[in-house]
């Protein structure tokens, strides 16, 4: 098991589009946000068949890599793609050129 802070120090060299595309819960996840534009996390996690702590996790590391944005609404937490960053551009073709 590596410790948290190893795990950031791993994170480090790996580029933004392999910390974006390494998973393919995160690939689902990059999917269902394109085709949709905003679910909550429960909605995000049913579709992608994937478990709740699973697709948070992997939202995390999506916003941490500027690919996804997260509002607040009171409780309710929604996710979209991020469409002012280069990355999320990038989602955004891809998954609407394979449609």
């Amino acid at each position: 098991m590596v410790a948290e802070g190893g795990l950031r120090s791993l994170k480090m060299g790996v580029s933004p589009f392999e910390r974006v595309f390494s998973s393919k819960g995160r690939v689902r996840i990059l999917y269902l946000l394109t085709k949709y534009g905003m679910l909550n996390i429960t909605r995000l996690s049913r579709e992608a068949e994937l478990s709740y702590e699973s697709t948070k996790r992997h939202l995390r590391e999506l916003v941490d890599a500027n690919t996804v944005l997260e509002q607040k609404f009171g409780r309710i937490r929604i996710f979209s793609i991020n469409k002012d960053s280069p990355m999320g551009r990038k989602v955004i073709k891809l998954f609407s050129e394979l449609d």
